[in-house]
């Protein structure tokens, strides 16, 4: 079995996988995959650049933490991508659509802050759904105890 560490890096990875199977089944299967597809799947066009830089550095600064620290790093993550998706988003429709109504600036901020408010739905969504999945690999662990059992290593350390 692997950690808990490992398998939450690897969980990064759950937020391009699900949109592209998800876009597939649109494709393939559009009758009972149709509407839901398209709009996680399009999650991909909107936040998937931003999102591969930012697991692949996540991925990166977790290698070796403790369970407790990934674990807090999980649950600040969507706050910490919510302005990078708001970049992919605004940059998406600033270099792809024509301006329609107000100025260009006033609809590159509103796309940036719907990016921003839309990467922290999902990234808490996909947050929930890993602890969700965490906790069903160990239905018994208790958390608190994990984050006391490191703050008792750290001490013994110094």
């Amino acid at each position: 079995m692997i950690s808990r560490e490992a398998f939450f890096r690897r969980a990064l990875l759950l937020p391009i996988i699900g949109p592209l199977l998800l876009g597939i089944g649109a494709i393939l299967a559009p009758p009972v995959l149709g509407g839901i597809g398209v709009i996680i799947g399009g999650s991909l066009l909107y936040g998937g650049a931003a999102y591969a830089v930012f697991a692949a550095a996540m991925y990166w600064w977790t290698r070796g933490k403790p369970w407790p620290t990934v674990r807090r790093a999980a649950l600040i993550a969507p706050v910490l991508f919510a302005p990078l998706c708001g970049l992919n988003m605004a940059a998406v429709f600033a270099f792809g659509a024509p301006a329609v109504t107000g100025g260009r600036d006033q609809q590159v901020l509103q796309y940036f802050l719907e990016g921003a408010g839309l990467g922290l739905v999902f990234g808490y969504g996909y947050v929930l759904l890993t602890f969700m999945l965490e906790r069903a690999r160990h239905p018994h662990a208790s958390l608190d105890s994990e984050e006391a059992e490191a703050s008792r290593s750290r001490k013994s350390a110094t």
